[in-house]
């Protein structure tokens, strides 16, 4: 790697794209894609006065999107009031486009949630389900999840967006026929909910590549480290993507100021491995992202609709 382009990567950046930013480390899923799966963490909420903290050491003028979200599950978080009060606060020094927390819908503190939403600090909320639009499909693939909670979720919160205007509901949905998506648009548009259907992505340390085809690893510095992002583990450690909830640790927000972190040794040695020794990093090794010219098949979300899906089978 040429040392301009390292030092273009390293350049501190005053506009970030997007924040992921996991508030709960962990999941009480297994999904079958996710490499949160394969990883099975303990579920640790991150304190809000802990969050606040870094918040501040974020030091972006401008966010674009921030997703309270990485791999970790948000809704298991117990004071989620707590964590948007930090983040209001943020917000009103640190303009912020779009904040959205991803939820699976399989575990809700009713009386919190909808304190939370009732704050309007969420913009978007998103649920993510996969599958054929099936009970079956879905419970498979998202284990120990269950349909019938999916579905509370789904009504309840319609109902209150209803009731209150906001926020703006969307799913993201795998998928793998334009049948499937038919059958889930039935399902979610009626009831106020945006689809954004999927393909399979192939993700290192999942426990099934449901892609059909090889895993392919890519070559050099990935695209995520080329894009103004940021990605927080519910450490605060800032990790290098969202593709892996441990791809690296390249500081932490709770010690450093992004603006440090992003032109660090920490970043600035993993980006020269990805570059010169990619076979040497555990998770990068058996990823098949690649750099922003060649990123890769998972790279794209090409939705499956154009393709003739099977006969209705619900």
């Amino acid at each position: 790697m040429n040392l301009h382009r390292l030092a273009e990567l390293l350049r501190p950046s005053a506009h970030l794209t997007a924040v992921h930013f996991d508030i709960v480390k962990g999941c009480q899923l297994l999904c079958v894609g996710c490499p949160s799966a394969s990883l099975k963490q303990t579920v640790r909420p991150l304190e809000p006065a802990r969050f606040a903290r870094m918040l501040a050491n974020i030091d972006a003028r401008e966010i674009d999107v921030f997703r309270l979200f990485n791999f970790g599950e948000p809704l298991l978080h117990p004071d989620l009031p707590g964590i948007l009060e930090a983040l209001a606060r943020f917000r009103t020094t640190h303009p912020i486009g779009c904040v959205e927390l991803s939820t699976n819908a399989q575990t809700v503190h009713w009386q919190s949630f909808e304190r939370a939403l009732a704050m309007r600090v969420i913009d978007r909320l998103v649920v993510s389900c996969d599958g054929d639009g099936t009970p079956e499909s879905y419970e498979a693939l998202r284990p120990p999840a269950r349909w019938g909670k999916l579905m509370q979720f789904l009504e309840r919160v319609s109902a209150w967006k209803t009731r209150h205007g906001d926020p703006a509901l969307m799913t993201r949905t795998v998928v793998e026929t334009a049948e499937d998506c038919r059958r889930w648009r039935s399902i979610l548009e009626p009831l106020g909910w945006t689809p954004e259907f999927r393909a399979w992505k192939a993700l290192s340390g999942a426990p099934e590549n449901r892609t059909g085809r090889p895993m392919v690893p890519g070559r050099g510095v990935c695209t995520f480290l080329g894009k103004s992002q940021l990605y927080v583990d519910g450490s605060g450690a800032v990790v290098p993507c969202c593709a892996h909830p441990a791809a690296g640790d390249l500081g932490n927000l709770e010690r450093d100021r992004w603006s440090t972190i992003r032109a660090g040794a920490a970043r600035a040695d993993f980006i020269r491995t990805l570059a010169t020794a990619r076979h040497e990093l555990p998770v990068c090794s058996t990823c098949e992202y690649g750099p922003g010219h060649d990123p890769g098949p998972s790279a794209g979300s090409r939705s499956p609709e154009a393709r003739p899906g099977p006969a209705h089978r619900s």
